[in-house]
């Protein structure tokens, strides 16, 4: 039987902010909406050591009022729209925060807007095509009767240039005779 000892302690959830700073998750709470009405999600965050050089404002005197067994920590909240968490497991997992640390938007940040109008602007154009499309769908029915039609009348323009067929079931041949 395999026992923990053999895979070492397990590898808790990581945070990756979009300044390329990182620490680790400890605990998270469930997603709440705030008084503007946001979707937010708390975490415990004990943050790196480039972190810390990052924000010196974490390296002051009770900035971290949390001790857990990974070091200090604070708890930070960031709305639900920022953060890509595709695994759920709180081992072995990595949360994408696109925002800094502090909440502020870094390089990346406005990536989902850009993305989002231009989506939007896709469907309008999708919709478009396929209002066109169903326009031309209904031509294409149309034309293939009329196409069906000409070729009946052809063919009835043909039976009648071989030869005539009168009242009685004779056949007349209007093609001059061969020499």
């Amino acid at each position: 039987m395999v026992s923990a000892e053999q895979y070492g302690v397990p590898k808790l959830k990581a945070v990756l902010f979009d300044d390329d700073c990182f620490g680790t998750i400890m605990s998270e709470e469930a997603p709440y909406k705030n008084k503007d009405g946001l979707l937010i999600q708390k975490y415990l965050i004990v943050p790196k050591e480039h972190l810390m050089m990052q924000y010196p404002e974490l390296q002051r005197k009770g900035a971290l009022p949390i001790q857990t067994s990974k070091g200090p920590a604070l708890w930070r909240e960031y709305p639900i729209d920022l953060i890509d968490d595709t695994n759920p497991s709180r081992t072995n997992a990595i949360v994408r925060i696109h925002c800094g640390f502090d909440g502020r938007p870094a390089a990346h940040s406005d990536r989902y807007k850009k993305l989002t109008a231009e989506l939007i602007k896709l469907r309008m154009e999708m919709e478009s095509l396929t209002i066109s499309n169903l326009q031309l769908i209904d031509d294409n029915k149309r034309l293939q009767g009329e196409v069906i039609s000409y070729i009946k009348h052809i063919a009835e323009v043909k039976n009648l240039m071989k030869g005539e067929t009168h009242g009685t079931g004779e056949t007349t041949d209007q093609r001059p005779a061969q020499v």
